[in-house]
């Protein structure tokens, strides 16, 4: 028995379908590249000094206070849902650095993966060679890892200790895996633009 083609005028709403779902795509990359464009350059232009001890960090202006006191810094996006904060303080410790930021770890019940990048140079983040010649210690841990052997996270650890100041400074940014890269460039930012406080 003969079976006639398909019709020519046949409407094929899985192909619409799917090419609503590429176009979708497309626009919402488009979109979001868009808005990192913009908040990189709003960064550049309108972000704003924070002082902690004897050192400064320049801060997005997007970030919210979340709690400021003299020897804490914490910021979140007050404009956004996700689940992402950063956390700068001063705590007094005789540790190393790296000592330092284990031990935090084992506190946080954070294990990170073991692909995790870990560095003891600070002048591959920090730019300013006046800072790096003040710093006595230094050390950093970051990527993803999972906290109390459940959650996933995103974790920037950056630990630096001045000369003849025993304090330790602990920058963290800390987000859901997804997350970290939303606001993590912005992170590297304030402590690649660390500067130190005049008096």
């Amino acid at each position: 028995m003969y079976t006639p083609p398909p019709s020519s005028h046949h409407f094929n709403f899985n192909l619409l379908w799917q090419w609503g779902l590429v176009i979708g795509l497309l626009a919402f990359a488009f979109y979001a590249a868009l808005a990192i464009k913009r908040e990189k350059s709003e960064y550049e232009e309108e972000a704003i000094w924070f002082s902690l001890g004897r050192v400064k960090f320049l801060i997005a202006k997007w970030w919210a206070v979340r709690e400021q006191s003299e020897n804490l810094l914490k910021f979140y996006r007050s404009d956004t849902h996700y689940e992402w904060n950063a956390t700068f303080e001063l705590v007094k410790s005789t540790l190393t650095c790296d000592d330092y930021s284990y031990e935090y770890l084992e506190r946080e019940e954070i294990v990170m993966d073991e692909d995790s990048l870990k560095s003891d140079k600070s002048e591959y983040l920090i730019a300013s060679p006046e800072v790096n010649a003040c710093l006595e210690d230094y050390w950093r841990i970051e990527g993803t890892g999972t906290i109390a052997e459940s959650e996933r996270l995103y974790l920037d650890l950056v630990v630096f200790k001045l000369k003849t100041h025993p304090e330790v400074y602990h920058c963290e940014s800390r987000s859901s895996v997804l997350n970290g890269c939303l606001e993590g460039p912005y992170f590297e930012e304030a402590i690649k633009n660390i500067g130190l406080k005049v008096g």
